[in-house]
């Protein structure tokens, strides 16, 4: 990625709240940035990870006042070359954030890649 396309890219913290007080936080709009997700099927998406990752949870983690943080990447088997969520985690990793790899991985092989909101639903991960 060119430094111009790096430097266009802006994190915007976005919150959704589901059930039970469970909340998602999101960086990005899925359209902005949505070519760039689709490289973790490629070897140049470990690169396009780590770049998201420092500039998305770097100004997040930036706002948050805790002592130590501790991140579970989820289901970081490695799948080609590389697992996305190990890619995630250890591009923030820190004296105060530290990654607990292979710690939620699902039982089941089952791949969302491409499929429907129905059929996730329908074949579960297991975790």
């Amino acid at each position: 990625m060119c430094k111009a396309c790096e430097d266009d890219i802006k994190p915007h913290l976005g919150k959704r709240k589901l059930k039970n007080d469970f909340y998602v936080y999101s960086f990005f709009g899925y359209n902005e940035i949505a070519p760039l997700l689709h490289t973790k099927h490629h070897h140049c998406g470990a690169y396009i990870y780590k770049i998201l990752a420092k500039k998305a949870f770097g100004r997040f983690l930036d706002e948050l006042d805790l002592p130590f943080l501790n991140i579970i990447p989820i289901d970081d088997r490695t799948k080609g070359a590389y697992s996305h969520t190990a890619v995630l985690a250890n591009a923030i990793k820190s004296k105060k954030i530290k990654p607990h790899y292979g710690s939620l991985r699902a039982r089941n092989r089952v791949s969302y890649s491409g499929k429907s909101l129905r059929y996730r639903k329908a074949n579960p991960r297991d975790f």
